[in-house]
């Protein structure tokens, strides 16, 4: 990385209110810094946000053994074609991160589902890991029980219109769950941050479809449709694809909306012989298919140069538990046979032919995600974590819950395989019926 950007930037302080969350202003995180990407990659802007010792301001922000997190990589990572854009990008996830750690023991009830009754939401249809997996040593989770008193923070049914709980276990990061709470796996899966509310909620709730999508495919080998791009590319995809066209490395996205109908691109990047990702994917939800295109784009410049510097992966793909432990291991050469199910496939779609709903405002995208979810059977609940200081900035961060959809899990021994949605999804899509035997042994790629 080079030395930090100059945040005296007088067009930085004019227009963008965001140079308020960093220090020595009194901000919360410590400076942005440039990352240098990958050699061969995409041209683009790179900014990586850091938020510093955490541990000192909130003691529950500490590694497994107990120690502070100082040399962790908190905060966020942004690309764009414009610096400006990258650095916005970068403090706004930084802020996303901040917001899911910051708590206080007041901030829950404790109690159990059983006493919350209707107020809370139903453990009985959140992903959970089969009986195969909870039996297995080292698998991490455990079935949720109705009657234990857990901790809950209070959320917002939208499609209820009303107050409900959900386990803190899935709403904070660093929440340090007890034995009865260990039913799901802590992730910042859904947390999304934004200046306008209905923003913030639409690309929370983009996630957690997102996160849907990308472990179906990849437990079930879905043979997803390949995307064609069309010519002259949108503008929305132009200037990122023509970067990707200049680059060394070969992108080829997957047209993967279920049946939830919000567009969702998944994407994977070769590169023949590179030593650490000479496979690597990623995904995007939105409503514009185009712009998706666009982002997986940009999303992989920062976390490309990321793989070759993780370390301490076990030796054994069964321990697999940290983000990064599948994506390194399958991002080498030898591994490039694990994604035949996508590259092999013989289906096609025009980018244009996409499912694009109509869906223009902030309010009508949300309407249209909860009218789809509530066809569904699916409760989405909203939960605010915005913290006064990011308040005060007028920005908003959420988290969105949405039970019944499969999460993303990284941990090899608890990959949530008793969920429903697993097996009931490939066969209403036409992908064949699917039963626990059948799953993709490997472990999930995505980081």
């Amino acid at each position: 990385m080079t030395p930090q950007m100059d945040l005296d930037d007088a067009k930085l302080r004019a227009r963008h209110s965001v140079w308020r969350l960093l220090m020595p202003s009194g901000g919360i995180m410590s400076g942005v810094t440039r990352m240098t990407g990958e050699n061969g990659a995409p041209d683009l802007h790179i900014a990586v946000s850091k938020l510093g010792n955490l541990s000192k301001v909130f003691p529950h922000v500490i590694r497994p053994d107990g120690t502070e997190v100082a040399n962790e990589p908190l905060g966020g990572a942004g690309a764009d074609l414009d610096e400006e854009l990258a650095w916005i990008r970068a403090v706004m996830e930084g802020a996303e991160r901040y917001a899911n750690m910051a708590y206080a023991p007041e901030d829950f009830l404790v109690t159990s589902a059983n006493q919350l009754g209707a107020a809370a939401i139903d453990l009985d249809r959140i992903a959970r890991c089969s009986k195969a997996e909870l039996a297995q040593p080292g698998c991490p989770y455990i079935a949720p029980d109705k009657s234990e008193a857990i901790r809950w923070t209070r959320g917002w049914s939208l499609s209820q219109k009303c107050e409900r709980w959900v386990p803190t276990v899935m709403t904070h990061l660093y929440a340090r769950p007890a034995r009865n709470e260990r039913f799901w796996q802590e992730i910042s899966t859904g947390v999304a941050a934004h200046f306008c509310l209905q923003t913030a909620i639409v690309s929370a709730l983009c996630e957690v479809i997102e996160r849907d999508a990308i472990s179906i495919l990849w437990l079930a080998r879905l043979g997803l449709p390949k995307i064609q791009i069309d010519r002259p590319a949108p503008p929305a995809l132009a200037g990122e694809l023509g970067q990707l066209e200049r680059s060394l490395i070969n992108q080829s996205f997957f047209d993967a909306t279920s049946d939830i109908g919000v567009p969702t691109v998944y994407s994977l990047q070769r590169v023949p012989g590179h030593p650490a990702t000479a496979q690597y994917v990623n995904c995007a939800t939105g409503f514009d298919p185009a712009a998706l295109c666009a982002k997986t784009i940009r999303e992989a410049a920062p976390a490309r140069p990321v793989l070759r510097l993780v370390e301490d992966v076990p030796a054994d793909s069964n321990d697999f538990r940290a983000l990064y432990d599948g994506a390194h291991l399958l991002g080498r050469p030898e591994h490039e046979p694990a994604f035949d199910f996508l590259t092999h496939s013989t289906r096609s779609v025009l980018l244009s032919q996409m499912l694009r709903p109509e869906a223009e405002s902030p309010s009508e995208r949300l309407s249209y995600i909860v009218a789809r979810l509530e066809a569904l059977g699916m409760e989405p609940v909203i939960v605010d974590l915005t913290t006064d200081e990011l308040r005060d900035l007028g920005i908003w961060v959420v988290r969105a819950v949405i039970p019944g959809l499969m999460p993303m899990s990284s941990v090899q021994k608890g990959r949530f395989l008793g969920t429903p949605r697993l097996y009931d999804y490939p066969a209403k899509a036409g992908f064949g019926t699917l039963c626990e035997a059948q799953i993709n042994p490997l472990p999930q790629p995505f980081a």
